[in-house]
C-alpha cells in the first residue's frame, strides 16, 4: 500500500513510496483476465485477502493470497433493470466506481438500518460462505474481548478487563505503533495520531479494527 505520512502520499525521486512491494497478482476472475483502464481499484484486509474492483464489468471480488476466488459479486442494476449475477450485461449499464469492504462493526453502520431493499445475491455459488468470512466475525471480533470504537481522547476502553495480556497495535501501512506486555486492566492510554488502526491480542491471535479520533 502507499506510504502515507499526515495524509500526504510520500515519494522519492518523482516516484511514490515504497519503491518495492511486499504481494502482486496477476490472473482472471470467473474466466475474465482482470484489466482495467481507468477507476476500479483494490485495497487489503485486514486478514491479509484482497477486495478487487473491476469498474467496467460493475464487478467486485475477494481473493486470497494464493490467487484463489472466494466470491464475486456483479453490481445487479442499472436504472432500468435487475440483473441475475451470471446474465450477460451490457460493459455500460452497471458499471461501479469503487467498492471497499466493511467490518459489521464500522461505526458508520450505528443506527442505520441495512437491508437488501430486494436486490439479492441469487445465483453466485461462490458467495455461498460469504457470511462465514465477513471481517466482523471471526477476524475482528472475539466472544470473550471487545472494546469501545471509536477511540476519544486517546482512551482505549475494553469491556473485559485484561489480564497479563500483549497488545499490539498496527497503523494502516503496517507500523507498530504499539507494542506492550503484561498488561492488565480495562483501559489503555495512547499516544495515536487520529485514524484507523488494527489491534491484535496476543493471547488469542484476534485483530479488532480501532479508530482514533
Amino acid at each position: 500500500s502507499p506510504t502515507i505520512v499526515n495524509n500526504v502520499y510520500q515519494s522519492a525521486n518523482n516516484l511514490f513510496l515504497p519503491q518495492t512491494y511486499e504481494w502482486s497478482w496477476n490472473g482472471s476472475i470467473l474466466g475474465d483476465v482482470v484489466f482495467e483502464n481507468k477507476k476500479s481499484g483494490t485495497h487489503a484486509l485486514p486478514n491479509g485477502n484482497f477486495i478487487i474492483c473491476e469498474t467496467a464489468k460493475g464487478r467486485v471480488s475477494e481473493i486470497n493470497r494464493a490467487g484463489d476466488l472466494l466470491w464475486s459479486y456483479v453490481n445487479p442494476t442499472n436504472q432500468n433493470a435487475i440483473y441475475n449475477q451470471f446474465d450477460v450485461v451490457s460493459s455500460s449499464n452497471n458499471r461501479m466506481f469503487r467498492a471497499e469492504k466493511y467490518p459489521v462493526d464500522y461505526i458508520g453502520f450505528t443506527g442505520k438500518v441495512i437491508t437488501s431493499m430486494g436486490i439479492l445475491e441469487n445465483q453466485n455459488i461462490l458467495s455461498d460462505s460469504c457470511i462465514s468470512i465477513l471481517l466482523g466475525s471471526d477476524e475482528l471480533d472475539h466472544p470473550s474481548i471487545s472494546l469501545t470504537n471509536p477511540v476519544v481522547n486517546n482512551n482505549l476502553q475494553f469491556h473485559q478487563p485484561l489480564v497479563n495480556e500483549t497488545v499490539k497495535i498496527v497503523d494502516m501501512q503496517g507500523n507498530v505503533v504499539y507494542h506492550k506486555r503484561n498488561v492488565s486492566g480495562s483501559n489503555l492510554q495512547l499516544e495515536l495520531s487520529k485514524g484507523v488502526y488494527f489491534l491484535q491480542m496476543n493471547s488469542t491471535n484476534q485483530r479488532f479494527k480501532m479508530i482514533v479520533e
